[in-house]
């Protein structure tokens, strides 16, 4: 048994053909039944001309509805040719013609699709330009022609550009560093550039690595370079201090070395038969050996607190009143050997947060140098006292003074005002930079005010115990 499928649904192509053939066929029916027929009545003499005239009415009417349906989908179009990928409204899909709403669903589709690419071009750009911006080193691209494409604020920091916007800027006329403009040029016409350092800044005050390379397109054309930035000021200022504390250590360990050797050699040599000599020779050797085993603590201490930078330091409520009494005592023999006088005042109730051990040690160092700097019969005065969130500790001396000119340099490793004195007197060049490393682990400061001939105040600021950490032990 055969069976029959329904008739399938008229295209909207065939409808529109039969509405064409219908609006032409129509009039010239209209205007053969007016020349063969015989005369009509009068009330339908005018029927035949009529029929022409609604033919060329639908002719106007499809024209016009198709002109319409066209004229916004140019209009679409034109907008898309300037970034504007809108889709086609709901009254112009209706309004348009069944034959050509297909290419209207056509048009929407590809205003939805290139609407989501805009997107993700635009999300993929802000997380390029996120990741751009996020590399801590400075980062420089150029385009093929030598002017500037990109750059992060890294590099712009490095580099203090001039121009607000520096794109399509040639890097010579917004860059006023011959040696980097020289390794830009050697980059774009070689296309590989060996590493360089580079100074800038005031006065050469900054240190800079340099590398470049070439960007390569699919086609292995060059599209432009990259240049990175790397910052090893700080590098190369830890390398110097290494290089001078190595120096410096070797000096201060040569000296006294080179006294118990010839001491020594003194003593074997036949010295120890003069009792009087011996004993002179044997003090010095002792002096000698007990400034070795000053200058080996205070490294050590040293050590141990750089290594404190990096760790928590155990910190725990204290009486800073406690704190410098105790600190006093530690000091008062020698004070009396040079018959000098400790003095103390300090708030009773004033609580820092610090390490015992180490607050000590700061104070005890400030002491002991202004008892050492100073006249015998002179007075040390020691004071604490609150100065906002932050409780402040003076030493106060009527020492020698200290000239202007050594006080941006007075915390320095090794550092003497006056070298010959200070190993005199027994110092390892070595306190007052141990005393800012204990400050710098309590996140505190230390300064100094000195007038030459007048004497010195020294002041530590701590931050005060606040909150359940007051409870002082």
């Amino acid at each position: 048994m055969v069976s029959r499928s329904s008739a399938p649904a008229p295209r909207p192509g065939l409808r529109l053909a039969g509405a064409l053939i219908l609006a032409g066929i129509v009039p010239q029916l209209a205007v053969i039944a007016l020349f063969l027929l015989p005369p009509l009545s009068a009330q339908w003499q005018y029927v035949p001309w009529l029929l022409p005239a609604a033919g060329a009415a639908g002719w106007l009417w499809i024209a016009a509805r198709f002109g319409r349906s066209l004229a916004g989908l140019q209009g679409l179009l034109g907008g898309w040719g300037k970034g504007d990928f809108a889709s086609p409204t709901v009254a112009e899909w209706a309004d348009a013609p069944p034959e050509l709403q297909g290419l209207w669903d056509a048009a929407r589709d590809v205003a939805d699709t290139l609407r989501r690419e805009r997107t993700d071009l635009h999300a993929g750009a802000e997380r390029l330009e996120s990741v751009f911006q996020a590399v801590p080193e400075g980062l420089l691209v150029l385009d093929s022609e030598g002017r500037i494409w990109a750059y992060n604020d890294v590099c712009r920091r490095m580099l203090r550009f001039e121009a607000a916007d520096p794109r399509g800027e040639r890097i010579e006329s917004v860059v006023h560093n011959a040696k980097l403009v020289e390794y830009a040029r050697t980059l774009m016409k070689t296309g590989r550039a060996s590493q360089m350092e580079l100074a800038a800044g005031d006065a050469g005050a900054r240190a800079f690595e340099v590398q470049g390379a070439a960007l390569r397109g699919q086609d292995g054309e060059n599209t432009g370079f990259l240049i990175f930035f790397r910052d090893v000021t700080r590098i190369r200022y830890l390398e110097r201090v290494r290089r001078d504390f190595t120096a410096n250590v070797s000096h201060e360990l040569r000296t006294p070395l080179t006294l118990i050797h010839g001491f020594v050699e003194t003593l074997l040599d036949g010295a120890l038969e003069d009792r009087e000599a011996a004993a002179r020779f044997l003090q010095i050797i002792r002096e000698q050996t007990e400034r070795l085993d000053a200058l080996m603590d205070d490294i050590l201490s040293l050590a141990r607190l750089e290594r404190e930078d990096q760790e928590p330091v155990p910190l725990e409520p204290l009486l800073v009143h406690e704190i410098l009494r105790e600190s006093l005592e530690l000091c008062r023999v020698r004070a009396e050997e040079r018959d000098m006088t400790l003095e103390l005042a300090a708030d009773s109730e004033l609580v820092v947060l610090a390490n015992r051990r180490l607050l000590e040690q700061a104070v005890v160092n400030l002491i002991d140098n202004a008892v050492k700097y100073s006249d015998s019969g002179k007075t040390v005065r020691v004071w604490a006292e609150r100065s906002g969130r932050w409780a402040e500790i003076a030493v106060a001396d009527e020492g020698w003074g200290i000239e202007s000119r050594h006080l941006p340099r007075i915390f320095e490793r090794f550092y003497r005002v006056d070298p010959g004195r200070s190993r005199e007197l027994g110092g390892t060049g070595l306190g007052l930079s141990i005393v800012k490393h204990i400050m710098q682990v309590h996140h505190g400061q230390v300064d100094v005010e000195s007038t030459l001939g007048k004497g010195s105040v020294f002041r530590l600021r701590l931050p005060l115990a606040t909150g359940d950490s007051q409870q002082a032990t």
